[in-house]
């Protein structure tokens, strides 16, 4: 990971380059661009070929493997989130999060005017069909995590609600929304993780690590669009700050220690869950699946160390 203007030193974040994606980037770009619009994603004014340039590519190098309508679906969830994160922001936040819960729940389901909820429901049933209800179970979860969060984020945003650095780091690994591409990655082969894997500390460390990686990257990326914030809890730094009661320049250091320090924790409990997966009788669909869960996590980390740089996500040229 490189110096930028927020990120003084190289640190080293022990993850290789994704492969070679194999998908047609301009044939994903033209379903996406036709899927928001269809959606009424698009936010106005806005620039369609600036603001869904950057979600083809990221997307297929975290999911490099991926063609056809696995990838539409992989890039219309990476770009629907994007547009779900920037409404979070306004006062809807926390009515968009109760409707889109309500989609999770067959039954619960009300027509709703938001078109962000009716393009949720599309991609919730696409990424749905065929896997189990077991699968179904833990990605229902995971995205209601994600709503809860986000819900929280809204109410706590004009409060006096000043969150410590355990419980910002906590919260940042459910808003980072990271663990429902791991979820999505199991749909790609129908290969869910064994959930005598999924449910060892082994596991719960590595996804820890991961999701810690990504928001600190991400913070440290985002921090001078965090600056025209008024939450005080939308940055590691300004969290740091507070509490270390030490100036900018000091709390950046403290997080790009703190990220070095996950980083070299996240390499340790990866090849933890690689011995572990070894010694437990796995079948091969077994092993595949967390040899995917493995991959894509070194993926979307490294998608987030370079890609938000290359495609100017953090220097203003696309829309917030």
């Amino acid at each position: 990971m490189d110096p930028t203007p927020n990120i003084s030193r190289r640190l080293d974040l022990h993850v290789p380059p994704p492969a070679r994606p194999i998908g047609h980037v301009q044939q994903a770009r033209a379903h996406n661009r036709a899927w928001i619009t269809s959606h009424h994603l698009l936010p106005p004014e806005t620039s369609a070929e600036k603001y869904l340039a950057r979600f083809a590519e990221g997307t297929m190098d975290m999911f490099p493997d991926l063609t056809g309508p696995a990838l539409d679906l992989a890039v219309d969830l990476i770009s629907w989130f994007v547009v779900y994160d920037d409404l979070n922001d306004t006062p809807e936040g926390v009515a968009l999060a109760g409707e889109l819960t309500n989609v999770l729940y067959p039954g619960r389901s009300e027509t709703s005017p938001r078109h962000i909820t009716g393009a949720f429901a599309d991609l919730w049933a696409r990424e749905c069909a065929d896997m189990p209800d077991s699968w179904r179970r833990h990605a229902r979860q995971h995205w209601q995590e994600l709503f809860d969060a986000s819900c929280y984020e809204a109410i706590n945003r004009y409060t006096d609600v000043y969150l410590d650095l355990k419980s910002y780091m906590q919260h940042r690994r459910t808003t980072i929304n990271f663990t429902t591409a791991l979820d999505f990655a199991e749909t790609i082969d129908e290969s869910t993780l064994a959930d005598r894997l999924r449910h060892t500390p082994e596991f719960q460390q590595l996804t820890d690590r991961f999701l810690d990686v990504c928001g600190l990257v991400n913070d440290l990326y985002g921090l001078d669009i965090d600056d025209d914030r008024v939450d005080p809890n939308s940055n590691v730094v300004f969290v740091l700050q507070r509490q270390q009661d030490c100036d900018r320049t000091s709390a950046v250091a403290i997080a790009e220690d703190l990220l070095q320090q996950r980083a070299d924790q996240y390499r340790a409990a990866r090849h933890q869950i690689i011995d572990l997966g070894q010694r437990i009788d796995l079948s091969d669909l077994e092993r595949q699946a967390l040899n995917r869960q493995i991959n894509t996590m070194n993926n979307i980390i490294w998608v987030t160390a370079t890609y938000g740089p290359r495609q100017c996500r953090y220097t203003g040229v696309p829309p917030r």
